[in-house]
């Protein structure tokens, strides 16, 4: 960055230097000899002409006496001269010959042969325009100079809070690249540089959050695989010796159970990574919301047992759009927790919002700890470090919902309850799928 920084400034000062040292060149370039010398005699063409055919039909008047009386009805220099007087070169000499103007432009000066004579008729000095266009040429070279170096001391000021913003940049990109996920970029409030900082800001976010999440998840998967292997290995060490058909029998029922117990926590698992996977896409479908509660309440009855669970569905829309296969296992999930935890009831309610639909399912349990509402979304997070993975499952219910209604572009959070108890909210947009 600093080549670039230095490279533009240098190119530019290069530039003036070069129309500096160049203006003459330039001026000689645009105004040649030849140029000159045609418009001198276009200009003084008739003036000449006038001079010598006064002088030639008056032969009244010696001719530095008639030109004296033309020098009033001229607003410059005539006269008359004698070529010896000049000391004229070969060329000049040779000009005069053909009947061609001699033109001494540096000292403004310009003679024509007079017919019949070795004198020449003679104008000037004289202060002319093509002097003034010379003039004007210079005045707006040294303008244009002035402009490029103003240009360049602008773009000095201009990049170099660029060039720091830039170096700024190029140094956390590195620290990130060498493993430091927590850097972020700092940049001025008004920097040109800043979206391209916060968009670095929350993919480098987003990367740590991923990398935390991958830690985590590689501990938590590491610790949940040991007990059931751990159990599965006590089983069979015991089966070695068995010999009682009742003892063989238990410790057969603990292996089948310990392969259940990995079965249910690979497939947990595999759901959480694939809704995790950005990538993933989820398909949607139109679904009658009160048949749709109605039906799951009726599924997971069994689990119920002699607690209630009412459904609220007065100011439910008509039609909801949702992936029915995810939304109804994160639904299920909610519920099955809810019964776990209720003492008596759980109530179920679904109502229109202003951008789309939020369901709410309230327990009379003891509730969740307001600490704890955002941490319980985590993967294999028990808040109770005593309860076993049949009353607390693996820890990757929750986790589960929070993905499923994520890739529905809602959000879901925990407050109270009507009961006291836990009360967990979700809110789904219209246009809710990623």
């Amino acid at each position: 960055m600093r080549g670039i920084f230095i490279r533009f400034n240098l190119g530019l000062l290069l530039v003036v230097l070069v129309c500096m040292f160049l203006t003459d060149y330039i001026e000689d370039a645009v105004l040649t000899e030849e140029e000159v010398a045609h418009y001198y005699n276009e200009l003084f063409k008739g003036f000449f002409f006038t001079i010598e055919y006064y002088l030639q039909h008056d032969h009244d008047f010696a001719p530095q006496e008639r030109i004296k009386e033309l020098q009033t009805q001229f607003g410059f220099p005539v006269g008359l001269v004698a070529r010896s007087e000049l000391g004229l070169s070969e060329d000049e000499q040779e000009l005069l010959d053909r009947g061609d103007m001699l033109v001494r432009v540096d000292d403004e000066l310009f003679y024509r042969p007079l017919a019949g004579s070795e004198l020449l008729v003679r104008i000037g000095p004289l202060n002319d325009d093509m002097e003034t266009k010379r003039l004007e040429y210079r005045q707006n070279m040294g303008v244009g100079l002035f402009l490029i170096m103003l240009t360049s001391f602008s773009s000095l000021l201009w990049t170099l809070p660029l060039w720091k913003n830039l170096r700024a940049l190029m140094r956390t990109t590195e620290r990130f690249g060498r493993g430091d996920f927590s850097s972020r970029a700092t940049v001025a409030r008004r920097s040109a540089l800043r979206p391209m900082a916060e968009t670095f800001n929350q993919m480098g976010s987003r990367i740590e959050e991923l990398m935390t999440a991958q830690k985590s998840l590689l501990h938590a998967v590491s610790h949940e695989l040991r007990t059931p292997i751990a159990s599965a290995r006590f089983a069979l060490v015991m089966l070695e010796g068995a010999t009682d058909r009742q003892k063989i029998k238990e410790y057969t029922d603990m292996l089948y159970g310990d392969m259940e117990d990995l079965e249910e926590l690979i497939s947990e698992l595999l759901t959480y990574c694939s809704l995790e996977e950005q990538r993933t896409s989820l398909d949607a479908e139109p679904v009658a919301p009160k048949e749709w509660l109605s039906g799951l309440v009726d599924k997971l009855e069994p689990f119920t047992g002699e607690k209630i669970i009412s459904l609220d569905l007065a100011m439910a829309p008509a039609s909801v759009t949702i992936n029915l296969r995810h939304m109804s296992r994160a639904l299920e999930n909610l519920i099955l927790n809810a019964i776990r935890y209720a003492e008596t009831r759980i109530d179920i309610g679904l109502s229109t919002t202003d951008t789309g639909w939020r369901l709410s399912i309230h327990d009379d349990g003891p509730g969740i700890p307001v600490s704890d509402r955002e941490r319980i979304f985590q993967p294999f997070v028990r808040l109770d470090d005593s309860r076993n993975r049949a009353s607390g499952g693996a820890g990757l219910g929750l986790a589960i919902v929070n993905q499923i209604v994520r890739k529905h572009q809602g959000r879901i959070w925990v407050t109270d309850g009507h009961y006291c108890g836990a009360c967990f909210i979700m809110e789904i947009p219209v246009s809710n799928l990623e």
